[in-house]
């Protein structure tokens, strides 16, 4: 079994939780939140049959995104990475809508993004 370990699938309602200015962006950010979830959904299906990639992880950016967990869900070859910070007061409440609400992972192989290593990194 072929697995791509880190990806990442981005739409406009994403870029938007991320604070980012699409018009600040480069061409890839401004063209590929354009697609719908099931065109996404295909692409990746249709570049992994390519590659002859079995799965696929795809990294959250941003916590509880409808598209993410619409896009994760679609599909048993995506992974999905939730992402919590656990320094924030809802952290706990935040883990358990992402374990209800999305397949992260399967059975015991469930995976999160814990942040702390991140915000420490730009400090």
């Amino acid at each position: 079994m072929i697995i791509d370990g880190h990806a990442h699938m981005f739409t406009v309602s994403i870029l938007k939780d991320m604070s980012i200015n699409l018009k600040k962006t480069t061409k890839e950010f401004t063209e590929a939140p354009k697609y719908t979830i099931k065109e996404n959904v295909d692409a990746w299906i249709a570049a992994m049959d390519k590659n002859k990639i079995d799965k696929t992880v795809f990294m959250a950016t941003t916590p509880l995104n409808k598209d993410f967990i619409s896009f994760i869900n679609s599909s048993t070859r995506f992974v999905g990475l939730a992402k919590i910070d656990p320094t924030k007061a809802n952290a706990v409440m935040q883990f358990k809508k992402e374990l209800e609400q999305v397949r992260i992972g399967s059975g015991e192989n469930r995976q999160i993004i814990i942040e702390p290593f991140l915000l420490l990194a730009f400090k």
